[in-house]
């Protein structure tokens, strides 16, 4: 049977995942002052010209709904997933601020056992995880 951290299923093959993982970094300058480098998914051309860009690549997202596929091939509501580079759908709104995205679990390129780093557990707190 398939779970859940919100209130929605995932169909099919599909995760509800919410990308927390967004290339920002932030460096504490003095207590209570923090300097906010720039996110890599704003998406231009680069100086050189190249159309590549650091923002496409794969993404560390936080399983939030299973589908019973997903359940079988080892995937788990909770868990640090790796998503495949874009292979997840546009993103949702399920509360004013949250997105979450649907990518299909075969398209998810790793789990990663020792879970969230105390980073990444701030900035989905942060979210209001």
């Amino acid at each position: 049977m398939s779970e859940s951290l919100i209130n929605a299923k995932a169909l099919r093959n599909d995760l509800l995942v919410d990308i927390y993982d967004d290339g920002e970094e932030t460096v504490e300058l003095a207590p209570g002052r923090k300097f906010i480098l720039l996110d890599d998914t704003q998406f231009a051309r680069e100086r050189d010209g190249s159309e590549t860009h650091a923002g496409i690549r794969p993404r560390w997202a936080k399983v939030l709904a299973t589908s019973d596929y997903a359940e079988e091939v080892g995937i788990k509501v909770g868990m640090k997933v790796l998503c495949d580079t874009m292979k997840w759908f546009r993103g949702i709104n399920y509360t004013a601020d949250r997105k979450m995205w649907r990518i299909p679990a075969d398209d998810i390129l790793g789990i990663d056992d020792d879970g969230f780093t105390e980073e990444e557990v701030g900035k989905l707190e942060s979210r209001g995880e």
